[in-house]
């Protein structure tokens, strides 16, 4: 089943329609059991797998405001709530050897965009090591 080298059989065809189907009803009690009384369109519109914008779905009841993140939770919990950024995990390499900057920047060193370069490489092999290729 689902083999992209081999023919499609029917029942493989039916039994993957039966299984989205199964899916499709409970993803509806799911949204009707969630949204008691705000949905405001025809469930044969709201359910027949399309999608809307912001302002489509805030009026056919899927949601419940369009805000940014910040500004909600502000909305939400008061001016006290504090954000805390989270940036991307620095490798192995990079706290060892305290690199900054990125690959792309213009204004680094040519010589240490080539180390950066080696370091990636090592990394990617030590990667692929752990999985032995």
């Amino acid at each position: 089943m689902l083999d992209p080298f081999s023919a499609q059989k029917a029942a493989d065809v039916k039994h993957l329609k039966s299984l989205q189907k199964d899916v499709h009803e409970e993803f509806i009690e799911a949204v009707r059991e969630r949204r008691q009384g705000r949905l405001t369109g025809d469930e044969g519109e709201l359910f027949s797998g399309a999608f809307w914008s912001g302002t489509q779905a805030l009026r056919l009841g899927l949601i419940d405001g369009i805000g940014d993140l910040r500004q909600t939770m502000i909305d939400r919990y008061g001016d006290d709530v504090r954000f805390r950024p989270v940036s991307a995990r620095k490798s192995f390499w990079r706290r060892r050897l305290r690199m900054q900057g990125s690959d792309f920047d213009p204004s680094v060193d040519v010589f240490d965009g080539l180390g950066r370069g080696l370091l990636y490489a090592i990394e990617e092999k030590l990667t692929w090591n752990r999985f032995g290729l």
